[in-house]
């Protein structure tokens, strides 16, 4: 199984580049993490940056809604690919590339970007725009549950 899930910061500006067969937006990614030191008693913050690539709708997603400093939740897999460089020297890259993606939990877009309560990229043929995530037809409705005794009251329709 290839399958890499990421949290973290959109850390550079979202560079989207158009190819005859589509387009190809790159990122980098800021993954914080952290241990606690016993002998400073203390944590120890790390930030590591991953470089990402997202192909054709999810990178025309990507590049629609967020920008340097947004938070964004990514389901990737891991690619190596092999190329000569200018010198003619043989080479290997290893890429993350975007397979899905989502909005942190919670982020409402604002003047200063951030994050966004849209859709995931699951629904990769809507126009993301005109999705009311406030409307009632979107929120979970809770389910009934019957009475332990009173099974004769027991209106079918009422479960889920």
């Amino acid at each position: 199984m290839n399958k890499v899930f990421l949290a973290g910061n959109i850390a550079t500006d979202i560079e989207v580049k158009k190819f005859d067969k589509g387009k190809k937006a790159s990122f980098s990614l800021a993954l914080n993490s952290g241990h606690y030191d016993k002998d400073k008693e203390e944590w120890v913050k790390r930030t590591d940056f991953v470089r990402l690539v997202a192909w054709a709708n999810q990178a025309e997603q990507i590049a629609k809604h967020f920008e340097k400093g947004s938070g964004i939740i990514i389901e990737a897999q891991i690619r190596s690919r092999k190329f000569e460089d200018d010198e003619g020297k043989s080479k290997t890259m290893t890429d993350i590339v975007v397979v899905n993606w989502e909005f942190p939990p919670g982020k409402k877009k604002d003047s200063n970007g951030g994050g966004d309560d849209k859709p995931s990229s699951k629904k990769k043929n809507e126009d993301l725009d005109d999705v009311d995530l406030d409307a009632e037809d979107t929120k979970p409705k809770p389910k009934k549950k019957p009475a332990d005794d009173d099974d004769e009251d027991l209106d079918l329709g009422d479960i889920d």
